[in-house]
C-alpha cells in the first residue's frame, strides 16, 4: 500500500487531487485508504454501495459500524445504514445483484457534488460492474474508447492496484 501514495501525486499522472475518498467499510479497505491517503486533507466517505460481494466467505463480511468507527475515526460513516452487517449470508450474493447494487454505486458518485473522487473498495466488486458495461451495461451503454482500453478496465484487479478511470454522465 505504501508504494501506492507516490499516485497521490496527482498533477504528475494528470489527474485532478481526490476531493473526497470513497470506501468500503470492509476493514481491510479501510486500511489501504487509510495507508494510502495517510497525511492528505481529504475527507473519506464509507459507503455499503461499494462493499465486495458479499455472503460465503467470511473476510467478505462487515464489521459492525460502531467498531469500525472506533478505529478509524477520520471516516464518516453515516451512509452505513446499519451498525450489524445485515448483508452477509452464507449464500453468495447473486451476480446480478452485485451488479445492480455497482450500477446504484455509479449513481451515487455521480450525484456527489465532488468531481475528483477516489475509490477504494474490492475486485470482485469492480469486476462484476466493469464486465456489466463490457457487455452493454443496465441501459446498454458500453465503456467508451478503444478495445485495448475495455480489456485493461475489465482485466482482474490485482491486491492494493490502483487504476484511474474517468467516467462520464449524460444525465
Amino acid at each position: 500500500c505504501a508504494a501506492l501514495r507516490g499516485w497521490m501525486d496527482c498533477t504528475a499522472h494528470g489527474l485532478p487531487p481526490p476531493q473526497v475518498v470513497v470506501v468500503s467499510p470492509l476493514r481491510r479497505t479501510l486500511q489501504t485508504a487509510s495507508i494510502v491517503f495517510e497525511g492528505s486533507e481529504v475527507p473519506f466517505v464509507a459507503s455499503d454501495l461499494c462493499r465486495e460481494r458479499w455472503g460465503k466467505y467470511t473476510c467478505d463480511g462487515r464489521r459492525k459500524i460502531s467498531e469500525n468507527a472506533r478505529d478509524f475515526p477520520a471516516v464518516d460513516f453515516g451512509e452505513c445504514r446499519v451498525d450489524e452487517d445485515v448483508e452477509w449470508s452464507p449464500e453468495r450474493e447473486a451476480d446480478e445483484h452485485c451488479t445492480a447494487r455497482g450500477f446504484a454505486f455509479l449513481e451515487y458518485l455521480r450525484a456527489r457534488p465532488e468531481k475528483s473522487i477516489a475509490v477504494v473498495t474490492h475486485s470482485s466488486f469492480l469486476r462484476h460492474l466493469f464486465n456489466a458495461h463490457k457487455r452493454g451495461g443496465s441501459d446498454g451503454d458500453q465503456i467508451g474508447g478503444a478495445a485495448a482500453d475495455t480489456e485493461k478496465i475489465t482485466r482482474k484487479t490485482g491486491n492494493a492496484e490502483m487504476r484511474a478511470l474517468v467516467l462520464c454522465s449524460h444525465h
